[in-house]
């Protein structure tokens, strides 16, 4: 095991690199709620200038991925435990209660995130879905007569359609 000032600056170093973590995962909630708001407010500026905003936050996570990645292996080195094994919980443990417990609350406040992240991600998602599927029936409705095909999740999807209005001029 290596000594505690070594050790002491590794944990400060995983902590930030946790901090920058915690950060995108808020960041990332509240574009998908901002996300949300746009397509039910059928804002179309707002939904393009969130996607550029969205994509420049991912750009961010390669870098922060690699930060952490990086804490993970210097930490599993210092104390001879194999990185992919190296979880949180296992370095709390690890680990003297002074170090262990700003680690313990940043591990909290990751779950407590991540949690709200995919419950806003099941919301826009379910809510985009819904969107398609009103706009495939409608187009089906509304189509012209014989076959219209449109395309889902899977692949293609051939409806049989006897629409209300006739296309054919």
């Amino acid at each position: 095991m290596t000594s505690q000032p070594s050790l002491d600056g590794m944990v400060q170093q995983i902590l930030a690199a946790l901090d920058g973590e915690l950060s995108l995962l808020e960041v990332k909630t509240a574009q998908l709620a901002e996300l949300y708001r746009a397509i039910v407010e059928r804002d179309d500026s707002a939904m393009e200038r969130l996607l550029g905003v969205m994509e420049e936050t991912q750009d961010r996570q390669g870098p922060a991925d690699a930060a952490l990645a990086a804490c993970r292996a210097n930490l599993a080195r210092a104390l001879n435990i194999p990185a992919r094994e190296l979880k949180l919980s296992v370095l709390i443990q690890h680990l003297p209660s002074s170090l262990a417990a700003p680690l313990a609350q940043r591990r909290e406040r990751l779950i407590e995130a991540a949690a709200s992240m995919r419950l806003q991600h099941m919301q826009t998602s379910t809510l985009l879905y819904e969107s398609a599927r009103l706009n495939s029936m409608m187009l089906e409705c509304l189509g012209g007569g014989g076959e219209v095909t449109t395309y889902d999740r899977g692949g293609t999807n051939v409806w049989r359609s006897t629409s209300m209005i006739n296309s054919r001029l």
